[in-house]
């Protein structure tokens, strides 16, 4: 089989450029404090130990950092830099609206007002990045967008001073350090004044700021330059081991920095993925601190202070206590204006926010009331309900207990033994996330509590979709809760789907067209088991568990189906193409979802897309799709009629010894405002927030466009908002949906092994009786 390459490029106005310590700000989800899974760094010790805690009634512990959201200047969309002056003053560089923006803050970034400056020399320019010095002057290095979309871009740089003027700044790197048309161009001016410049090669570069000639050069082949900082009188290099530093001024190796360095070593431990610089700067901000040889810098633990020479990386602000643990959220910058006072700025699911810290001293060290949640995997939905929550709850500290680390050799079975056992002796947690489990155990057992008397509140208020919420209910309880869903979905034209009404329909349909279309590279792009299971598991799981057994006959259907699907997506030709390019672009954001393959299925290379709808975006881009592109989508129902796949799916321990803030906790995640926030994965259940949700979350006069295909032959879209006709097909496909898709982790591991041995040629009556024979075992021991 010919498997194709793709390449995903997002595309952004105005580069994703990062800045303080000129460090990029990408980094891994993990958030909140947690067990079940690999440990966390620990630092020395707290924000609130450093500055001195003070003891509240009965001795506890008082003072911690408190978080605030300060509005962004009207415009402003990505900020580049931020700096505090030498007469205290803030500046920002931000691009937006208007292109760069620039803005002063006299009040430490609570409110901002624009500034002026010499636009025309940024006429059709696409910035690399922009950075302030300590009195109010700022660099800026620039493309021309046209040339830059050809391929063709030429770094060119711009020296404003403190009024706003600009000229021509004739900086010189050589193609090899990334001079021209480098994403990985980082600069920074020092607290004296000196501006130093990597463009993403060997090398750090200081500059004459007056003639643009290069002063001094630091080289280290092992490092990766593009991602340094610097603090007081030291350079720091993100390298192959981890930090290195040296003098500025003779560009001396100093001792290398062992506290700092285990940090990152724990870390990079944690989030593999931090390590494609292997270091610490490669994944999160850093930013010189206060005192001249200290430096800041956060990650999505919290942040972080540490001293030159110092043997602590002391935790300053615990990220679990506030939105640094959100799954969506990306830390940019970092920016200390006191012992007591930090602005943070971030992206949260793609949006620009700016956050204060500020210490009082009034409120708990750590919460007084602490709930414990349990989820059998780690996903970005769970840790996002939690961050949300205890956004709002100050009081509360919750601690995420994960059943599967992925790190220890522990299965599903394993863990949800371990699970029920805990249960059954009352040690159990205080709120479980049911998904990967067979909830019909824990209703008809009795271990979580009614929370019927939830749901009749938040209906009487916002209204629920009933059918949905009490999907689980048993003898007039309900005990667990889906917070979100998703829909089974296919996409096709309209002839096809006139035909597929259920997972065998599907499976001839596939067939038919793959004889009617022997060089297409795939009919629904199945190429995988794990691919498969994706997108045909959740439509058909819940028709085959009768009795508490599995059913032969459905199980041997689904099957069977499987097969013939796998088969018509195999490309018949051996004729190579040239990979798939995929843009999404056009000034806003278009959040795109992985449970349904639109890229291919927009440049030609599937003829069908089934999966899962799980956004209101996403049936902006069907319905887009079927005005301009004449294809035609609608519910898919695999085995059963009516099927919906729970996400996120609550109960409340029933000995839990936190039961009424355990309630709570789902009270607030079936609330509007939180199911109103689309950094949740699915449908919101609550009818007031869906209702709210119809309204169009693309940007007023931005172009929302997605481009699929061959490099010389792109196909494009241009996404626009559902009309009501459509939003109001989709409420009715939410309102007819009653079957909760079975996602019992043990059952889809066991399916999903055997259909790999199917795919490597086992027969399917083989396939089918190993299945049988290992689930079965498993639902007896239950």
């Amino acid at each position: 089989m010919n498997v194709r390459g793709k390449k995903i490029i997002a595309f952004v106005l105005g580069a994703c450029l990062f800045f303080a310590s000129a460090c990029s700000g990408g980094q891994d989800e993990t958030a909140g404090n947690e067990t079940g899974g690999a440990a966390s760094p620990k630092p020395a010790a707290s924000g609130a130990a450093a500055l001195g805690s003070a003891s509240g009634e009965g001795g506890q512990a008082m003072g911690r950092f408190v978080e605030t959201e300060y509005p962004l200047p009207e415009g402003a969309e990505y900020i580049y830099d931020i700096r505090k002056l030498e007469d205290g003053t803030l500046r920002m560089a931000a691009a937006g609206d208007d292109g760069l923006m620039l803005f002063s803050s006299p009040d430490d970034g609570k409110s901002w007002e624009a500034m002026s400056y010499e636009k025309e020399k940024m006429t059709g320019a696409m910035i690399q990045t922009a950075c302030w010095s300590p009195d109010g002057g700022l660099l800026v290095a620039k493309m021309n967008r046209e040339e830059a979309m050809q391929g063709m871009a030429e770094t060119s740089y711009l020296l404003y001073d403190a009024k706003g003027e600009g000229k021509e700044f004739p900086i010189q790197l050589s193609d090899s350090e990334g001079g021209n048309g480098s994403t990985g161009l980082r600069a920074y001016f020092d607290s004296d004044g000196s501006l130093y410049l990597s463009g993403g090669g060997s090398s750090i570069h200081r500059i004459d700021l007056s003639s643009g000639a290069i002063q001094k050069t630091y080289s280290n082949p092992d490092a990766a330059t593009a991602r340094f900082g610097i603090v007081g009188q030291t350079l720091w290099i993100n390298t192959g081991s981890g930090v290195e530093c040296y003098e500025l001024e003779s560009g001396k190796s100093l001792e290398r920095q062992e506290a700092l360095n285990e940090y990152i070593k724990a870390y990079i431990a944690k989030n593999p993925s931090a390590a494609d610089g292997a270091g610490v700067f490669s994944s999160v901000p850093v930013a010189s601190g206060l005192k001249g040889n200290d430096l800041y810098f956060c990650d999505d633990t919290g942040l972080y202070h540490y001293t030159m020479g110092g043997s602590v990386v002391e935790q300053v602000i615990d990220g679990s206590l506030n939105s640094l643990s959100a799954a969506t959220v990306y830390q940019t910058g970092v920016f200390p204006l006191s012992d007591q006072s930090f602005l943070v700025a971030v992206t949260d699911n793609g949006e620009a926010k700016l956050l204060g810290y500020h210490y009082d001293s009034s409120v708990p060290t750590v919460p007084n009331t602490e709930l414990t949640v349990y989820a059998l995997q780690d996903t970005q939905n769970i840790r996002q309900a939690v961050r949300l929550y205890q956004h709002d709850h100050p009081d509360v500290y919750i601690t995420l207990e994960i059943g599967m680390s992925g790190e220890d050799g522990i299965t599903s079975a394993d863990a949800i033994r371990t699970l029920n056992t805990n249960l059954m002796a009352g040690k159990g947690p205080d709120i479980l996330v049911l998904d990967g489990m067979t909830i019909s155990n824990y209703v008809e057992k009795g271990m979580l509590l009614d929370i019927s008397d939830i749901l009749q509140e938040i209906e009487a208020s916002d209204g629920l979709f009933e059918n949905l919420v009490h999907a689980y209910q048993k003898d007039g309880q309900t005990t667990a809760v889906p917070v979100r869903v998703m829909l089974p979905m296919v996409l096709g034209d309209a002839e096809s789907l006139k035909k597929i009404t259920d997972l065998k329909s599907l499976a001839e349909c596939a067939e038919t067209l793959r004889q009617q279309n022997p060089d297409v590279d795939g009919i629904l792009g199945a190429e995988t088991a794990e691919l498969l299971m994706k997108k045909l598991y959740g439509s058909s799981s819940a028709a085959w568990l009768k009795d508490g057994k599995l059913d032969q006959a459905a199980l041997e259907e689904f099957i069977s189906c499987i097969k013939r699907i796998y088969l018509a997506d195999q490309r018949q030709s051996t004729s190579e193409n040239h990979g798939e390019v995929a843009i999404v672009g056009g000034g806003g954001t278009l959040p795109l979802s992985d449970n349904m393959d639109l890229f291919s299925y927009l440049g030609g290379y599937n003829l069908l897309s089934v999966g899962q709808l799980d956004s209101f975006q996403s049936l902006a881009i069907l319905t887009s799709f079927e005005e301009q592109m004449g294809s035609s989508y609608q519910a898919f129902s695999g085995q059963l009629k009516g099927v919906f796949q729970p996400v996120l799916t609550v109960g409340v321990n029933a000995k839990g010894s936190q039961s009424e803030t355990a309630k709570d906790f789902v009270r607030y995640l079936l609330g509007k405002e939180a199911q109103s926030n689309d950094s949740l994965e699915g449908l919101p259940v609550n009818r007031a927030a869906f209702e709210a949700a119809k309204q169009s979350m693309f940007p007023e006069g931005k172009r929302q466009v997605m481009s699929s295909g061959e490099i010389d032959a792109m196909k494009e879209v241009e996404i626009h908002w559902p009309k009501e006709a459509a939003l109001s097909g989709l409420k009715e496909m939410m309102e007819a949906a009653s079957i909760p898709a079975d996602s019992n982790q043990v059952i889809r591991d066991a399916v999903e092994e055997e259909v790999k041995r199917l795919l490597e040629g086992a027969s399917t009556e083989d396939v089918v009786q190993s299945v049988m024979q290992k689930v079965n075992l498993y639902l007896s021991e239950q």
